[in-house]
C-alpha cells in the first residue's frame, strides 16, 4: 500500500462520526510524520516512551481519554486478557495504564488490517 493510499484510509476513518479509539489513532497517525506508517513503527518498537500518543501528554487529557472511551478500553482490556490467559496485576495509575494498553492494542490491530507490516 502506497503512503497515499494509506493516508486516504486513515483519513476515512478519522472522518468517522463516532468517536472511538481508532479514530484518534488515525488522526494521530496523519498529523505524526509524511509517512503514516512511521507513525505505527514507533508504537509498535517503541511504544510512549517518544510521546507519541498526544492523549497522554497531561494527566487531565488521560482522564479525559479513560472517560471518553472507557467502554471501549474495558473491552479490550478484557479482550486481551482472554487472548492471552492472563490476569492483570496494574501497578501505579490505573487509568494510565489501561489507556495505553487499549491504545497500543488498537494500533497494532489497525495496522494488520491495513496490511501493514510494522
Amino acid at each position: 500500500m502506497t503512503n497515499i493510499e494509506l493516508k486516504n484510509k486513515l483519513q476515512d476513518i478519522a472522518n468517522q462520526k463516532q468517536k472511538s479509539i481508532e479514530q484518534m489513532i488515525a488522526y494521530e497517525a496523519l498529523n505524526f510524520d509524511t509517512d503514516c506508517k512511521n507513525f505505527f513503527i514507533e508504537i509498535q518498537n517503541i511504544g510512549d516512551a517518544t510521546g507519541i500518543a498526544n492523549a497522554f501528554i497531561y494527566e487531565s487529557d488521560i482522564d479525559t481519554y479513560f472517560e471518553t472511551y472507557s467502554t471501549q478500553i474495558m473491552e479490550i482490556q478484557e479482550e486481551y486478557r482472554e487472548e492471552n490467559d492472563i490476569t492483570f496485576l496494574i501497578k501505579g495509575d490505573l487509568k494510565r495504564n489501561l489507556s495505553w494498553l487499549a491504545y497500543e492494542q488498537t494500533a497494532i490491530k489497525m495496522a494488520k488490517e491495513l496490511g501493514l507490516e510494522v
